[in-house]
């Protein structure tokens, strides 16, 4: 018996777990808003584009999740419905058998009774609209169940295996809950093996000359090693359904050579030589006294939808925005990507980052703001990856992302200052169209150059 449990156990566990096809991601491209937008003449800059593939989670793939879970709730409220009214109904002709049949049968037709009555109140709240009938009806259903066959048993006063059942209702509770109700699940899988341990101490009590402590040891030891497996069987399932889960829009943000494969939550790795940038929209304080909230909010989608086109066109890996600050580096490692091949990232960086200046100065143009954008470039090691386990995104950190932060605080308005490192990469090709300016000493001493374009620069 114990053995036939244990192979139910994990063929049922691994079913449950399978059973649940994997959400489909849906990515929405998003509309290109009708706007006056002066198009830049940077290479690879045109009018507004869409984002880069995978940047947006759809509204529709929300729905979608709140559609399932609600599918899920109904079926469940089903199950017990149809089981509460099955087994009360069974239990309502027992009870007339016991009550013709059995003439002593008095004690058993009273729990047969009760049982029938509690089932049939599970079975009326599962089916009811109001908000707390089902979790009600849920544990009514479950201790209804609990009780009968510790009733019945306890009646019985022999051992007839119908403790086993409740080896089997623990299994069951993997269906009588959703995902996100663990802690209700795991409170009565564990009632389930609390009531089956109870249940073997007292047939050892009644048969303690006959049998010995040695079956409750064994059902002991069972018991626990059933609702282990269980639990691991479900988290190992859980892993291997999340991990082939299609996620496109989370493989776009591992800029990594084997992209999401290779990234899980609170992975991190080191990268040489990145460059990061930070751009500041300076006049967006400025907006928000003349503008409505929308108008500002639909002059921000313009502009990061062309600086994500010209990232996208200078091989620039966008890290995020913030308010009116925008976030991109380059230099990381990108073999597999798809991305065209970089001589030069930290070039790359510093073209993109010129454009940047002209697609804000056209597009203060179009909306008749002064509006200017302040540039800071640092080179260096970073520390990137995906930490958290709510909303995982990839991002970088370290020194060279909080001196590039500084240094865009530091930059005169459509400038660009950039670290000595920088500099020294930019001078290092003479036809790169920028000339580092003289080294100037911020406040903390630390020394930065301004970066100027040559007459010979295409951007």
């Amino acid at each position: 018996m114990a053995t036939s449990t244990l192979r139910l156990l994990w063929m049922i566990s691994a079913v449950h777990v399978n059973q649940t096809p994997a959400p489909e991601t849906t990515i929405s491209e998003p509309t290109v808003p009708e706007n006056n937008v002066c198009e830049t003449n940077a290479s690879g800059a045109g009018a507004a584009g869409t984002n880069p593939p995978g940047t947006n989670v759809s509204a529709a793939h929300i729905s979608e999740n709140h559609t399932s879970e609600g599918a899920s709730t109904h079926a469940i409220r089903r199950l017990i419905a149809c089981a509460s009214l099955g087994v009360a109904t069974v239990l309502l002709f027992y009870t007339v058998y016991v009550l013709l049949a059995i003439p002593a049968g008095a004690p058993l037709f009273s729990v047969m009774l009760l049982h029938a009555l509690l089932f049939g109140i599970s079975a009326v709240l599962a089916t009811c609209s109001i908000s707390h009938a089902f979790p009600i009806a849920r544990t009514l259903f479950l201790l209804a169940i609990m009780s009968g066959l510790a009733a019945i048993t306890m009646l019985w006063q022999q051992d007839i295996g119908l403790q086993y059942f409740l080896i089997l209702l623990m299994v069951a509770c993997t269906y009588l809950f959703t995902r996100q109700e663990s802690r209700a699940r795991k409170l009565a899988e564990t009632g389930c093996l609390i009531v089956f341990v109870g249940l073997e101490a007292g047939l050892l009590a009644y048969n303690h000359e006959q049998t010995g402590p040695v079956p409750l040891l064994i059902n002991l030891i069972f018991g626990i090693s059933c609702l282990v497996v269980l639990r691991v069987i479900r988290g190992r399932q859980q892993q291997d359904f999340q991990a082939s889960a299609p996620r496109p829009w989370y493989a776009h943000l591992m800029p990594s050579p084997s992209g999401a494969a290779s990234h899980a939550t609170r992975t991190t790795r080191e990268f040489d030589n990145v460059s990061v940038l930070f751009a500041d929209l300076e006049g967006y304080t400025r907006l928000n006294t003349i503008l409505s909230e929308a108008e500002v909010v639909k002059l921000l989608d313009a502009l990061y939808r062309q600086l994500d086109t010209l990232a996208a066109s200078f091989g620039i890996e966008k890290i995020k925005t913030n308010g009116d600050q925008y976030m991109a580096v380059s230099g990381l490692d990108r073999n597999a990507s798809g991305l065209r091949s970089q001589p030069d990232p930290t070039l790359q960086l510093c073209y993109f980052a010129y454009a940047a200046i002209e697609v804000v100065r056209q597009l203060s143009c179009s909306y008749g703001f002064s509006l200017g954008v302040r540039v800071g470039i640092a080179t260096g090691p970073v520390t990137g990856g995906v930490i958290g386990q709510h909303k995982p995104c990839f991002d970088v950190w370290g020194q060279t992302v909080n001196l590039a932060a500084r240094l865009e605080q530091y930059a005169s308005t459509d400038k660009v200052m950039v670290c000595p490192h920088t500099a020294a990469r930019i001078g290092q090709n003479p036809r790169s169209g920028f000339k580092p300016g003289p080294p100037t000493l911020l406040r903390n001493q630390y020394p930065a150059h301004s970066l100027h374009k040559s007459s010979h620069c295409f951007v």
